[in-house]
């Protein structure tokens, strides 16, 4: 019986606790107002707070950096900072405390600001983007010096851990950030960070045009035989034939189109030196350069221009190509690259090394393989007329694609690739991703053009092995 007592005791106590409605157990809420997260403010700085509660707020207590620097018991609370002796773009945080007449309590959000002595608006705007870029513009920090990084990401709340698109010079005020997929909504923020001090722009969205961008193909690195086992005249410089590796890379499907070009002429790569070489903007201006050459001129033999879309563009120096290949997130294949992405690893043993040596044409070992037309190639006259005058839109002969799907890699127009050119370069031993000599006075050049009817056999200079330099 007295244990039955004691759980009915225990039991009675217990709803007799949960029934009592005397005490406030409801801690109030409140925020910082003002400033803003994130916001550069000048001294002197207004904080102030909202707290709310069931009952009467008794008091609000204004932390900077951590440490509690002034209570307020009347509302509006808020808290005047000189903070005058502040560093100009240093950092530092705030938070509120509140309290009501129960002794409950609660602490707000804390908050990042920086310091804006010169009262300088760091905000970024859209200037103008492509299917594959967005183009940024901000006023640079009227103390100058410091540099600035571009950063964004496919959802909110961009910091600097996500991908820097590209850090640009000191006092630069705009940036383009290439690499971008079509249709897709990317946030974007600047950074600028001078000595020890990091602050950043406000967010925006851009969004980027339906497709008309790069159509990459990723190419698995491996072996191969480069050079030219047979040894024909003119191909002097394709050997001796050694076994090279290279590494995974991704190349554009086809030559870049006019339409491609014009996205990075429109985006103002031509005024935008982050995208060009120390030589190749030295270049630029001394030339003047606004476009390729014959760009929109309509001079007969140059489908150059907008009323090209689908031509590979033309009249483009290597300083050129290298700035778009930059605007654009990639770079310029190396010429072992080329070469691979090329000829790719089929074929025959002629050298009985022990490995294919890839074709010596993307589609084959013949040019006229099947008696087809492989590729864009003046032939007025012969059987093997490709049908067109000048060059042709990219991706037009299907059946002259490499082994990895890559088109007109042989004919309608010459390639650039990053190497400086040297006739003798192959002598070197070089054998794992070689990248040409380390100097040089040309830069090569692959895959012929469609003027360049060649030797007996046709398309000597559209062979995978063929090289010159510009």
């Amino acid at each position: 019986m007295k244990k039955i007592l004691i759980y009915f005791t225990l039991a009675f106590v217990f709803i007799l606790g949960c029934s009592n409605g005397d005490s406030d157990i409801v801690a109030p809420f409140v925020e910082i107002t003002s400033p803003r997260d994130g916001e550069g403010v000048t001294p002197p700085i207004t904080v102030t707070a909202s707290a709310t509660d069931d009952e009467e707020v008794i008091w609000v207590e204004f932390f900077i950096d951590g440490i509690a620097v002034f209570s307020d018991s009347d509302p509006p609370y808020s808290y005047i900072w000189e903070a005058s002796e502040l560093d100009d773009l240093s950092g530092h945080t705030i938070y509120a405390k509140a309290a009501d007449g129960s002794d409950n309590t609660a602490v707000s959000d804390e908050i990042a600001i920086w310091i804006n002595m010169t009262g300088w608006d760091f905000s970024i705007r859209e200037t103008a983007h492509t299917s594959s870029s967005a183009s940024l513009a901000w006023t640079p920090y009227p103390a100058g010096g410091g540099a600035y990084s571009a950063h964004y990401s496919t959802t909110v709340g961009v910091d600097t851990t996500d991908p820097a698109g590209i850090s640009v010079g000191l006092t630069d005020s705009s940036t383009t950030i290439g690499g971008l997929s079509p249709s897709t909504t990317y946030y974007f923020r600047v950074f600028f960070r001078k000595e020890s001090n990091l602050v950043g722009s406000d967010e925006i969205s851009v969004t980027t045009d339906e497709a008309g961008s790069i159509n990459w193909i990723s190419v698995s690195g491996g072996g191969f035989s480069r050079g030219a086992l047979d040894g024909s005249s003119g191909l002097e410089g394709a050997l001796p034939v050694r076994w090279i590796t290279v590494g995974d890379f991704c190349i554009s499907e086809t030559e870049i189109t006019c339409a491609q070009f014009g996205e990075f002429i429109a985006a103002g790569g031509y005024n935008d030196s982050t995208f060009w070489s120390a030589e190749g903007w030295a270049k630029r201006i001394d030339k003047d350069w606004t476009a390729p050459e014959k760009w929109n001129e309509g001079t007969v033999g140059w489908l150059n221009g907008v009323d090209y879309p689908n031509n590979p563009v033309v009249g483009v120096s290597f300083y050129e190509a290298e700035a778009f290949a930059n605007w654009a997130g990639g770079r310029l294949p190396t010429e072992a690259e080329w070469e691979y992405a090329a000829r790719g690893t089929l074929g025959t043993d002629e050298n009985g090394d022990g490995y294919p040596e890839g074709y010596r044409f993307p589609w084959g070992d013949e040019f006229y393989m099947g008696g087809e037309v492989h590729c864009n190639y003046l032939a007025e006259g012969t059987p093997y007329d490709d049908g067109f005058e000048f060059s042709s839109p990219v991706g037009t002969f299907e059946n002259g694609a490499s082994i990895f799907g890559v088109m007109d890699m042989s004919g309608n127009v010459a390639e650039w690739c990053l190497d400086w050119f040297d006739n003798t370069y192959y002598w070197d031993n070089v054998f794992d991703n070689p990248a040409g000599p380390e100097t040089g006075t040309e830069k090569t050049v692959r895959g012929g053009h469609y003027l360049l009817q060649g030797y007996d056999d046709g398309g000597f200079y559209c062979r995978t092995t063929a090289r010159t330099g510009k």
